[in-house]
């Protein structure tokens, strides 16, 4: 059924859909709202529902984060600071929701949110890479910056600063991170 689930949420969080009124759970069953109200699915708990949700939301920003690899070297950790500030400000509740769940557990887990979850980590990785003698230094950039994104954003929605909007704020944020983007071509 999880596949089921995971069909279902993909097209309900598609990108450009602002919420996620489209789906609801209740007594074990997830449906999708459409004209026709057709989809009705079974879960086996709310915890899988929230993990497949969560899932989608990681192979969204997987692909998102997978296009900075087309960017010049120099371009890239900015980019990268860029999108994930984005992603987290234009979908709120899906980017709680994914950064909620206990990560550690699920990382190298074969399926559900262990794949994209790996997928945005190897792109970051890659945003950052090094091409120089020192690239072993690419967890500690990625966490260096997503780190910093991360609080930022965390700051900005709780009311820590202001900004006329969320691309002024997603700007503040890059600004904020460019001495670490820029010293990591030199860790």
């Amino acid at each position: 059924p999880i596949a089921e689930v995971h069909k279902v949420l993909s097209k309900a969080l598609k990108p450009g859909k602002k919420k996620l009124t489209a789906v609801t759970f209740s007594g074990g069953k997830i449906k999708e709202l459409t004209a026709s109200n057709q989809g009705l699915i079974e879960v086996a708990s709310r915890e899988e529902l929230l993990f497949a949700v969560a899932e989608c939301g990681f192979v969204q920003l997987a692909d998102l984060l997978e296009t900075v690899a087309a960017l010049r070297s120099d371009q890239r950790p900015t980019a990268l600071a860029r999108l994930y500030a984005g992603f987290a400000l234009d979908q709120p509740h899906l980017y709680d929701l994914m950064f909620s769940l206990p990560l550690r557990t699920w990382f190298h887990s074969a399926h559900g949110v262990g794949p994209p979850l790996r997928r945005v980590v190897k792109a970051a990785a890659a945003a950052v890479k090094n091409e120089g003698p020192n690239t072993g230094q690419s967890r500690l950039r990625v966490m260096r910056i997503w780190g910093l994104v991360h609080g930022l954003v965390g700051l900005y929605r709780a009311g820590a600063f202001k900004a006329r909007s969320n691309r002024l704020a997603i700007e503040f944020i890059v600004d904020a991170a460019r001495p670490l983007v820029s010293t990591a071509a030199d860790d």
